[in-house]
């Protein structure tokens, strides 16, 4: 059946039966539900932007509410994360943490969460209707080479992969798949625990200003006590912490996109501190790789 009015340049949805696009004017052409169109971007118009004057502020000063995030709520339903944790006995206060917030944020945008705390014994078949892969450390090396390579695999099919690291020793897993991907590592046990600010110049302290990840961001939180990428000319820094070394790394070269993190604790710990919702929602919008691959209209 046929469902929503679509621009083809920005991806604004809507049904109302408009037919042209309120934000960018272009004709808006009705498409049938599921279908893949050309429609590359499920973005929302603040897509790029660190904030929004004219916004409701939370009290981190960040624009208050889920249509400044990167992705439109909802607009993900039909795609899937596969989240593998190899740190599932970690504790806080001796109470074993949860990813029930970050899955809850990812749910809120459409995306389902397929969430295990061991490896597949087959990777290929258990991604083979996933967009993207989450991986988080352990302390001590659990995988193996044949996984590293099967995690390899899927990153160069174009799918998001996201790494996700934090003080030493709780690089293990993370460190031998960057090492055979980039020739770089991490290291390092920094108590950082400090909100950040946009970074003012190049090298500063801060998220990247302008990234996408960065949409609707202008404080950030780093995390608690965290790690830091060896960077090298294969990747690109996104987040400087505030010791000025590179805890957040990426790299987008030929048309496959990865994050490498020292700071997962902001996946479950202090998790109402200043931007890590939207910065999740937004890197997983990022790892979509719309732009390679195209968007597909909710069903």
């Amino acid at each position: 059946m046929l469902k929503d009015y679509v621009c083809p340049d920005c991806g604004l949805c809507i049904g109302d039966g408009s037919t042209s696009c309120i934000r960018c004017g272009c004709p808006m052409p009705q498409v049938r539900e599921g279908k893949k169109t050309s429609v590359k971007l499920p973005y929302t118009e603040w897509a790029g932007h660190n904030d929004v004057k004219s916004a409701p502020k939370d009290k981190y000063g960040n624009p208050n509410g889920t249509n400044y995030d990167l992705l439109r709520d909802g607009s993900m339903k039909g795609y899937k994360i596969l989240l593998i944790n190899l740190c599932p006995d970690w504790d806080v206060c001796g109470k074993r943490v949860s990813y029930e917030n970050p899955i809850r944020a990812l749910n809120n945008k459409g995306f389902e969460v397929i969430y295990t705390s061991s490896f597949p014994e087959d990777l290929d078949n258990a991604t083979h209707d996933v967009c993207q892969l989450w991986l988080i450390s352990g302390n001590r090396q659990t995988i193996t080479p044949d996984q590293i390579d099967q995690v390899i695999r899927f990153y160069e099919r174009g799918k998001g992969l996201y790494l996700w690291a934090d003080n030493d020793p709780f690089y293990a897993d993370v460190n031998p798949i960057i090492g055979r991907m980039f020739c770089s590592s991490m290291s390092g046990d920094y108590k950082g625990d400090r909100v950040l600010g946009v970074q003012g110049k190049t090298g500063g302290t801060g998220i990247v200003r302008g990234h996408l990840i960065s949409t609707g961001i202008a404080n950030f939180y780093e995390g608690i006590t965290i790690s830091n990428v060896f960077m090298n000319q294969s990747l690109k820094p996104l987040v400087y912490s505030s010791d000025g070394k590179v805890v957040t790394a990426y790299s987008d070269a030929d048309g496959k996109r990865v994050l490498i993190d020292g700071g997962f604790t902001r996946l479950c710990t202090n998790w109402d501190s200043a931007g890590t919702d939207r910065y999740v929602v937004n890197a997983a919008g990022w790892l979509g790789n719309f732009e390679r691959f195209g968007w597909r209209i909710p069903r």
